[in-house]
């Protein structure tokens, strides 16, 4: 997955295992979800970004597709791994990879596009960066709870927010695009407040739980 967990060291798994490392990787998955999304984004990209490398025509079509193939296959590939150093009767790191691996799917291919929607969208988005990542720390090094799952999806709230700010530099692009982006939706204004209010409200909210 994208990132380490909540566990905070503290974990049964983590203690149980002391003194071993998982294995070294790059970082197959979010590599996977960016070439995905640059090769669906690939027109609008022409607009906004023309310097980028699949609209500039500085790579293929054919090797972006390979690419993509090739970077899904090492993440889940990874995690499938990662399963068997942490012990793992039931392959939970595998199946947060085909998950996150689906989500970005569908975030950006057609025919859902969940980019579309900049609600949707970005709770995707936010979900993958946070959820995602927590989640795979917490099975890797610690355990998964219900309490644990809540917690870190009322945090990708706060992802949501965050995945806004990159919306801004597209408005042009997405608006011919039909792509119905927040800043798109509401304008630049009414947007960047959506953007501080769902990041500092998760927080304080975050903080009072503490």
């Amino acid at each position: 997955m994208r990132g380490g967990g909540g566990d905070g060291g503290r974990g049964p798994g983590l203690r149980a295992r002391r003194g071993r490392l998982p294995p070294p990787h790059p970082p197959s998955p979010r590599s996977y979800t960016q070439t995905i999304n640059d090769y669906f984004d690939r027109d609008i990209d022409a607009i906004n970004e023309p310097y980028r490398p699949i609209p500039s025509g500085r790579i293929s079509e054919g090797q972006v597709i390979a690419q993509i193939l090739v970077l899904l296959a090492g993440g889940v590939g990874v995690a499938a791994i990662l399963d068997l150093w942490a012990g793992h009767e039931t392959p939970t790191l595998f199946g947060l990879a085909m998950l996150g691996s689906l989500i970005s799917y569908i975030y950006s291919a057609p025919p859902l596009k969940l980019k579309q929607s900049g609600w949707i969208g970005n709770y995707a988005l936010g979900s993958s960066y946070i959820t995602l990542p927590w989640l795979a720390g917490q099975a890797l090094f610690g355990t998964i709870n219900w309490e644990v799952t809540t917690l870190t999806m009322l945090y990708s709230i706060a992802g949501l927010g965050i995945a806004i700010v990159n919306d801004f530099k597209s408005i042009e692009g997405d608006r011919q695009m039909g792509l119905r982006s927040l800043p798109v939706e509401f304008g630049v204004d009414v947007a960047k407040w959506i953007t501080v209010g769902t990041i500092d409200v998760t927080q304080v909210r975050g903080g009072e739980r503490e």
